[in-house]
């Protein structure tokens, strides 16, 4: 596909009601008590069906219109956020963004606009990826922006204590470590030396800990141990579309 072409599909998703947000659950590792759910985009093209999420991101990166999925992304979450608050159910959401988003004036003032409507900004959460940050000027201004509207920042896919250390330039709320690590930690010594020196560091830090990709009870267990807060992943539910997640949640939410 051109490039031309491949930003005409993309721009095409955006306008055309072909992209979709469904939602991975994130529980209490304490009581498996559903506390938040984080946002995933899915591109449902009209021929192809649902495109691989890796190749939707690599898609709009190439295209130039990465800022236009993460701001129809942070949109909808938000207006579905208000719809469950509104329904009497506190459920936190949280969003991925890029660090290059996070210094666009024009997309934190779309940002400020949108979260009036919403009308609750400690429901959400703006993730940032570790990896990302590393190899990006530090979006230091916009975070503290954001935090200053009462949003909750969350430092994504960490998978060593470098990573902390590198961006201990602002206060997180938490510290999701990464799947791989998380995956690995009972099959791999050194993997799991490593996750109990990231949770050490981020509990001495006052960080919440999230553990990503948690996939069986042994794992789990280990998570409780350690102390961390919460854990999302296959073990609890894969991502889910608004309906199948009020099903799945019955039962296991607080009221707002």
């Amino acid at each position: 596909m051109t490039d031309e072409r491949l930003r005409s599909a993309i721009e095409r998703a955006i306008t055309g009601n072909e992209l979709v947000l469904q939602y991975q659950p994130r529980v209490l590792v304490s009581s498996l008590e559903l506390r938040g759910v984080e946002a995933l985009v899915r591109w449902k093209d009209p021929v192809r069906g649902i495109v691989p999420p890796t190749e939707l991101i690599a898609a709009a990166e190439l295209a130039g219109l990465m800022s236009n999925v993460d701001t129809w992304v942070v949109r909808q979450a938000l207006l579905q956020a208000a719809v469950w608050r509104r329904d009497g159910v506190r459920v936190g959401v949280s969003v991925n963004i890029g660090p290059a988003l996070l210094g666009d004036e024009s997309f934190l003032r779309l940002f400020e606009r949108t979260l009036k409507i919403q009308g609750d900004p400690t429901t959400l959460t703006i993730e940032v990826a570790a990896p990302s940050l590393a190899a990006a000027e530090r979006p230091v201004a916009g975070l503290i922006r954001l935090r200053a509207h009462g949003v909750r920042l969350a430092l994504d896919d960490v998978t060593s204590e470098a990573q902390l250390d590198a961006a201990s330039w602002i206060k997180w709320d938490y510290v999701k470590i990464g799947r791989g690590l998380v995956g690995s930690a009972l099959k791999e010594r050194d993997a799991g030396k490593t996750l109990r020196d990231v949770v050490e560091q981020a509990s001495a830090l006052g960080v919440r800990i999230v553990a990503m990709g948690v996939e069986d009870d042994a794992t789990l267990a280990l998570l409780r141990e350690l102390g961390v807060f919460l854990a999302q992943g296959y073990l609890f539910a894969p991502p889910l579309g608004v309906k199948e997640l009020t099903e799945w949640s019955a039962g296991r939410v607080r009221s707002a």
